[in-house]
């Protein structure tokens, strides 16, 4: 069990009940987590490519500006997180209207 989910049950909490958990790296560590799954092989790729591009133009050390590349996790429905229910037909609406 991970080490938040103890802390919880050790104060008398119980997840997803009490409180809800959702975590930023779900991993084989956190079976049954709600979160974002990271995708690790495409991030290792783009490294990989960067480093070959890099090479390849004889850049050597820190590049003088930096880049970011981001690449979305996909997120897990685990059992951390209660269900969400639908909003009512044209609940949106109503919120918008007597904002």
């Amino acid at each position: 069990m991970p080490v938040v989910e103890t802390w919880l049950r050790a104060l008398g909490k119980r997840v997803p009940k009490d409180v809800g958990l959702a975590y930023l790296e779900v991993t084989e560590r956190t079976p049954g987590a709600s979160g974002i799954e990271r995708e690790s092989e495409r991030v290792g790729a783009a490294a990989i490519d960067l480093l070959v591009t890099m090479l390849n133009h004889n850049q050597r050390g820190l590049p003088a500006f930096d880049n970011v590349l981001l690449i979305k996790g996909t997120w897990v429905e685990g059992s951390t997180l209660k269900k969400c229910r639908q909003p009512a037909q044209g609940a949106s609406s109503r919120v918008a209207a007597e904002g």
